[in-house]
């Protein structure tokens, strides 16, 4: 990595792991019917959780922490079951079935509708 860019990378990293810790704060998962880990493919459509862990070799976590599915992101599951269609950060991402079973997530009961950009009308 070029060195002009550390300065951003250190920014970056000290401005998600602040992003995580309110995350935290302000969504507390005290029930243990949402503590249970699942896959984002066995997420129900519509329903909201924040990544906890992400499986599988180190390239394909490299990858999908670089679309938005890092540790402590909030994804909403929009649509599918063999292809899970999944809204983080305001971006829609369509994952494969062995992609959203290698990303687990807790339930969060508080964020439970779907928002994108074709519902801010």
């Amino acid at each position: 990595m070029p060195n002009r860019l550390l300065p951003i990378r250190r920014w970056l990293c000290s401005w998600l792991e602040t992003q995580s810790q309110l995350v935290q704060l302000v969504f507390p998962v005290s029930s243990p019917a949402f503590n249970a880990r699942l896959p984002v493919c066995q997420l129900a459509a519509g329903t909201t959780g924040r990544v906890c862990e992400l499986t599988g070799d180190e390239s394909f976590c490299q990858r999908v922490r670089e679309m938005g599915f890092g540790e402590a992101a909030l994804v909403t599951k929009i649509s599918g079951s063999s292809t899970s269609l999944c809204l983080v950060n305001g971006t829609r991402i369509a994952l494969n079935h062995r992609a959203a079973m290698s990303i687990l997530v807790e339930r969060l009961p508080a964020l439970s509708t779907v928002e994108g950009p074709d519902n801010a009308r």
